[in-house]
């Protein structure tokens, strides 16, 4: 199985912009288990919104946030010549987690903002190489909140001690301007120097090969140390003894954690076996599921977001979250085909480094088809033991699967209902927006400012009322070279020419909502949002895909 990447852009010929329904959501959930959450155990969720500003070092900086009534965020992050548009996911614990982009609409990184006594804490998270949260990218911000009385402050203070873990030691004083100190391992000392921004620190330390660069960040009493793509977690040197057990604590922490029902082999077939008190979902693409009455559904715009109402939250934010996600098979027919499982391996390693398989595929069954689940699990940089779940099927020529992701006390708990919601997949007809159905084209030119060099594109995009749909492109290019002498004088001229064609490319639709979903006769799959608008004969239709700008399309054959 091929992963989807968002595509092209106005103006490229052929491209089609494809956005696998399973990107986003995982990895904002990622923000709290790999980078630590800002948010307290049972903070309420106080609005967000409002204008913040914190004194940079290149002049002020200022934070807009917008809270609608359902608690989604939109605002931007504004400073010297710098400005990102943020769009946000409200969490269970208050807190928002998202993503900042430039005024282009170009990925710029994660986010996550919370109130934090009387400050708003908006941490920047980067993203590595494939695209995932890396939290050895964290920069804080911390803003005072009107009427709290209390000011930002660009540093927590919470570095000067020592800590350990067992194999490195790291002793760290505050000085005039920033940090000092040594990181000991195997005998060795190493001196270094850091600055540290809210509960982030980023120095060098220097051995007799050179300098290396290191960051810090505090997760609660302990500190996580990342260097040269290695982590460890510290423990503060008072923190290292032993306690008595507490014997009103539960392990895992949570008051409300319920005993995991026993796995059994005979599996709910076509939906939950006990109380049918459940709500139905149904997708546009025709895909759908049961779910308990007392969870809450939310439609991301590339997954589906399911929260249970006693969620376990921890210091470090949310401690469980339920995904369903899906993209195109790949002309895969069978769940257990071997590409598979290599795929969500492959795809697991990236998205959580730390966890690996954990036993051989369970075989399922959704009430129509066949189905297998894969386990992860491992330990995160914070010290958390999590687990990964995926039930997966394939329904359409989409590869559906369930994901659960958490601690693993929780993901045990919930092991029961999980494998419910999965036996209740189905697929059945999906729906079609007439105001879709059409023929569509686009067209564009691009020239060089000098009108040297030239692009046009030529696109045209069929969406039949049975539920077929054809795509094809064109392009021509053209450019003029001249050389001169020492005069300035022309002394030759010369040209090239050139056209490119894609298609046509044939595929099945659905849409409704503003979503439009193709699956291609390969086994791939695209998605846009869509408006059209204009009276039938002169219709304009909006496509805009995964982090392209919209392109307009006119009515016409």
């Amino acid at each position: 199985m091929r992963k989807s990447r968002p595509e092209g852009v106005a103006g490229d010929a052929g491209k089609l912009p494809k956005r696998p329904l399973c990107a986003l959501a995982a990895r904002v959930f990622l923000l709290a288990v790999l980078c630590g959450g800002l948010a307290n155990p049972g903070q309420s969720a106080e609005s967000i919104g409002g204008t913040y500003t914190i004194q940079g070092g290149k002049g002020v900086v200022t934070l807009i946030l917008q809270q609608a009534a359902d608690g989604k965020v939109t605002g931007s992050l504004k400073g010297g010549e710098t400005t990102f548009l943020l769009n946000g996911i409200p969490q269970p614990d208050g807190s928002v987690v998202g993503t900042a982009t430039t005024e282009q609409g170009q990925f710029a990184s994660y986010f996550q903002a919370a109130h934090l006594g009387g400050q708003l804490a908006l941490d920047l998270i980067g993203a590595d190489a494939t695209g995932r949260p890396d939290a050895a990218k964290r920069t804080r911000l911390a803003f005072s909140v009107p009427g709290s009385g209390a000011a930002a402050s660009p540093d927590s203070g919470g570095f000067t001690g020592t800590f350990k873990d067992g194999e490195l030691t790291f002793e760290s004083r505050a000085t005039g301007g920033g940090y000092a100190g040594t990181i000991n391992m195997g005998g060795q000392n190493f001196p270094f120097t850091a600055n540290a921004t809210g509960e982030t620190m980023t120095g060098t330390f220097e051995t007799k090969d050179g300098k290396f660069e290191f960051t810090a960040i505090m997760h609660g009493a302990n500190l996580q140390f990342v260097t040269g793509g290695t982590t460890y977690t510290l423990a503060p040197q008072a923190a290292a003894q032993p306690r008595p057990a507490n014997p009103l604590a539960r392990a895992g922490g949570f008051k409300n954690a319920a005993p995991a029902k026993p796995d059994v082999p005979a599996l709910p077939q076509g939906g939950p076996g006990e109380g049918g008190n459940w709500k139905v979902f149904q997708h546009a693409t025709g895909l759908s599921m049961c779910y308990p009455a007392d969870w809450t559904l939310t439609q991301l715009p590339n997954a589906v977001q399911l929260v249970p109402p006693d969620v376990a939250t921890n210091a470090m934010g949310p401690a469980e979250a339920y995904f369903v996600l899906a993209q195109g098979a790949q002309g895969v027919t069978l769940p257990d085909d071997p590409r598979v499982i290599q795929y969500f391996n492959q795809e697991m390693a990236k998205l959580v480094p730390f966890l690996r398989p954990s036993g051989q595929a369970e075989h399922l069954r959704t009430g129509t088809a066949p189905g297998i689940l894969l386990t992860w699990e491992g330990t995160s940089p914070a010290g958390l033991a999590v687990r990964s779940r995926m039930c997966v099927t394939i329904l359409k020529g989409y590869a559906v699967a369930l994901l659960a992701l958490g601690d693993q006390t929780r993901i045990a708990a919930r092991d029961y209902t999980v494998r419910e919601i999965f036996a209740s997949f189905a697929a059945g007809a999906g729906e079609r927006d007439p105001r879709v159905a059409g023929a569509w084209k686009f067209w564009s030119y691009l020239s060089s400012a000098d009108g040297r060099f030239g692009t046009t594109t030529d696109r045209r995009f069929r969406l039949q009322a049975d539920g077929t749909c054809y795509w094809s492109s064109s392009g021509e290019n053209s450019g003029t070279f001249k050389g001169t002498n020492s005069l300035g004088e022309t002394t030759w001229t010369g040209g090239v020419a050139g056209r490119s064609g894609a298609g046509p490319k044939r595929g099945q639709w659905s849409a409704a909502n503003g979503s439009l979903y193709v699956l291609w006769g390969d086994g791939s799959a695209s998605s846009w949002d869509y408006q059209v608008t204009g009276a039938p004969g002169n219709r304009r239709l909006i496509l805009k895909g995964s982090g392209a700008k919209p392109d307009e399309w006119i009515e016409g054959k």
